[in-house]
């Protein structure tokens, strides 16, 4: 059953929060870096409704704006939008959700390369940036680099998870300065596998929490691989390991300024 045919559009379209009353938030981060997750994670939130990549083509030409995520267009895939070629790559919650959601928005992992772009669309928007260590992105990248049935390009090793990473954490780094109520930083480990920022990422996205631990069922990790000489050596050669530090740090000052 494919998922349009699971979706009630007029239901979803007038399904509760009106245009007006909804906000804005997406998902950034360099990929390998737990965006995937941590959209699981806040889909399951009822207030929230974040695609996967939704608008992920469309953002790069410069045309997203609030109107495609009115229910009627965020469950109608046009040419352009995204990766994907219909409904059927997202989750149905997504489908169920948008109309009520009063919160709404995208994971787009490197909306850090244009954020002029975003805020001039989206002006009291939140982003959620996840930072996850370098070793753990360079291995994730060069693991689907070497699977020939990913898809994955496979020049996009080690190294290119370098120069992503180091550009994308640059970038925030930047933004962030400018608009530090707007960015908020939240270390993989501490939000996905300890939980401790949660508290944290709903107070920042002005939602309430959820009674139950939301973390179940949401974090599949990739195995463990063996290391590898040469990308360790790589990775601590390329890697800025200042800019992550700093960045950490303002997670964890983010974290002492909720508490």
């Amino acid at each position: 059953m494919s998922l349009m045919s699971e979706i009630d559009i007029p239901a979803a379209y007038k399904a509760g929060a009106r245009s007006e009353d909804r906000r804005h938030a997406f998902v950034a981060g360099c990929a390998r870096s737990g965006t995937t997750a941590l959209t699981r994670l806040l889909n399951r939130h009822p207030d929230i409704c974040i695609g996967h990549e939704r608008f992920a083509k469309l953002y790069k030409t410069g045309g997203l704006t609030p109107a495609h995520f009115e229910p009627e267009r965020f469950l109608s895939v046009q040419d352009g939008d995204t990766h994907y070629d219909a409904l059927s790559g997202f989750r149905a919650a997504h489908g169920a959700g948008i109309g009520a959601a009063k919160l709404v928005g995208d994971k787009i992992p490197r909306i850090t390369d244009d954020f002029e772009t975003l805020f001039a669309a989206f002006p009291g928007c939140k982003v959620v940036y996840i930072l996850r260590d370098p070793f753990s992105v360079a291995e994730s990248y060069e693991r689907r680099a070497k699977d020939p049935q990913d898809g994955w390009a496979p020049t996009r090793g080690f190294l290119a998870a370098m120069q992503e990473w180091n550009d994308s954490l640059l970038r925030t780094k930047k933004e962030l300065g400018r608009r530090p109520d707007q960015v908020g930083i939240f270390c993989f480990h501490d939000l996905l596998i300890a939980g401790t920022s949660l508290p944290r990422l709903y107070r920042f996205l002005e939602v309430d929490a959820p009674r139950e631990d939301p973390l179940d069922e949401v974090i599949t990790l990739s195995p463990p691989t063996d290391q590898n000489p040469m990308l360790r050596k790589a990775v601590a050669e390329h890697a800025n390991f200042r800019i992550y530090r700093w960045l950490l740090d303002k997670a964890d000052a983010q974290d002492k300024s909720f508490t």
